[in-house]
């Protein structure tokens, strides 16, 4: 609402950041395998003028920038904020957030915020300044996609395993938890 209430207040043309989708799909290739719970995309993210092509597990990149709009991510080891494919979603033992659990590869960058900016980058020469209302809206635009191309989908069978399972559907609770809360901001 605010960006429509206020938008010479909002650099929207800038495009510092920005990801884009070039092609989601199952690991397998097939379009509708419904035994495949993690999406994955073949994605082109801007930051600044460097473009970078990678393709990561799309639904963990997810769950993780919707955790970076409150709060910030540091690059860690096991932690990308862009996973590389082949994870395991298990939920904590509170069962209320989930551990992507998986390689230690992927594309890792930071996320800071500060006095309603968003700072996201790799290392001090390549990183970016936002809004924090811009960050938001990039992400949000990210996650809808996603939940377009599930919902395109075939339902998706859920595993026999009891953990796989509950960290599936720990998964998505947090996944609706934190965008209700995106939204309520």
């Amino acid at each position: 609402d605010l960006w429509e209430s206020m938008p010479d207040s909002f650099f929207e043309d800038c495009h510092d950041f920005e990801i884009k989708i070039k092609k989601l799909y199952w690991i397998d290739g097939s379009q509708n395998n419904r035994e495949d719970l993690c999406l994955h995309g073949d994605l082109e993210i801007r930051l600044n003028d460097q473009i970078v092509e990678y393709s990561p597990t799309v639904s963990a990149a997810g769950l993780r920038l919707l955790r970076s709009l409150f709060n910030d991510h540091q690059e860690e080891k096991e932690e990308h904020l862009f996973p590389c494919c082949g994870n395991i979603i298990l939920a904590n033992e509170e069962g209320n957030k989930v551990e992507i659990i998986g390689c230690n590869k992927g594309l890792d960058w930071f996320v800071q915020h500060e006095a309603g900016l968003v700072t996201i980058g790799a290392d001090e020469n390549l990183k970016t300044t936002y809004y924090y209302l811009q960050y938001k809206r990039e992400v949000l635009n990210f996650i809808k996609q996603i939940e377009d191309f599930y919902k395109k989908s075939e339902e998706r069978i859920l595993p026999e395993d009891e953990i796989e399972r509950e960290g599936y559907l720990v998964f998505w609770k947090e996944w609706e938890d934190l965008k209700e809360r995106a939204t309520l901001i």
